[in-house]
């Protein structure tokens, strides 16, 4: 198993597991996790030069720094931990972000 594929997995298991009643240093972890996830993956995006990726994990990263939090309410969160998830295990199934070598055939 690929240790990229694994950190995906577990941060899209993170993310879903905000959407629970936790405490508040949990979603402090998870705004570090997430923010350090998206900020790889764009990395590695750009390396690829696929540029609407690249600003789309930007823009997810932005969004879960935990530099500068933006503050919203769970109502809020709720959509957007989802959609962040299921584009981390998109992301994940589809090789996005690995160099075409490098694919599984």
């Amino acid at each position: 198993m690929d240790v990229r594929s694994s950190l995906f997995r577990l941060t899209a298991i993170l993310l879903v597991w905000g959407l629970l009643p936790n405490a508040y240093a949990y979603y402090m972890l998870l705004r570090v996790v997430v923010f350090g996830v998206c900020v790889y993956v764009s990395y590695e995006c750009r390396n690829l030069r696929r540029d609407k990726l690249t600003w789309l994990f930007g823009g997810v990263a932005i969004l879960y720094n935990p530099f500068l939090p933006l503050y919203f309410t769970r109502a809020i969160w709720f959509p957007i931990d989802v959609l962040v998830a299921v584009l981390l295990l998109s992301v994940r199934f589809q090789n996005i972000g690995v160099p075409p070598e490098r694919k599984p055939r």
